[in-house]
């Protein structure tokens, strides 16, 4: 028992030691979860993963010195539904696009950290499968059904050392397209990797 005890008790002080971030470190992550759109204003639901509505990210941090300054820059991909209330009906929406954030990280809690962080996004969106007319009753669309929108968010992201250059990392994100005639307000929760180097 003691033996498993002192294995486990270096273990953590191992995984600790090699959780210090260097100066400048450099990380690659990828993150998966979902979104939802408030109720008032849709009912979640994704194209691609049909009964779940998603979010999927692949991009870079940059650790700026050994103040906790990062600077990152993500490929995003939104699927979802929202709620077309002149007809009373659900219509897909996706978001192929970029983002840029800068924020801080609280370093004091090693092996975690809590990554604030607060940026733009562009992109692509595409509405109802790019079909200018809707089903119900064969109208169209007095809104674009594809172009580009763009707009602000923040993230909070909790990342806890797997091992060595290794981290889980877990978030929650809130957009804002303010010149989006579709939607106005979003958010996702994602799971994912980050890899030092």
């Amino acid at each position: 028992m003691r033996k498993t005890i002192l294995l486990l008790m270096l273990s953590v002080l191992g995984g600790i030691l090699y959780a210090q971030r260097a100066d400048n470190a450099i990380a690659l992550h990828a993150k998966f979860g979902t979104m939802e759109t408030f109720k008032w204003k849709g009912e979640g639901k994704g194209q691609i993963l049909k009964d779940l509505p998603s979010m999927a990210s692949l991009g870079g941090q940059w650790f700026i010195g050994q103040k906790g300054y990062l600077f990152e820059g993500n490929f995003i991909m939104q699927d979802f539904s929202i709620d077309y209330e002149e007809i009373n009906k659900v219509l897909p929406y996706r978001l192929y696009g970029i983002n840029a954030m800068g924020g801080w990280s609280l370093e004091d809690l090693n092996p975690f950290y809590l990554n604030i962080k607060a940026g733009g996004f562009a992109g692509y969106y595409v509405v109802n499968n790019a079909e200018r007319k809707e089903n119900v009753y064969n109208t169209t669309f007095s809104n674009p059904v594809e172009g580009i929108t763009y707009g602000a968010m923040g993230e909070v992201e909790a990342e806890m050392v797997i091992y060595k250059k290794l981290s889980g990392v877990f978030s929650y994100s809130q957009y804002y397209y303010p010149l989006d005639k579709w939607i106005r307000w979003q958010y996702a929760t994602q799971v994912g990797l980050k890899w030092y180097f």
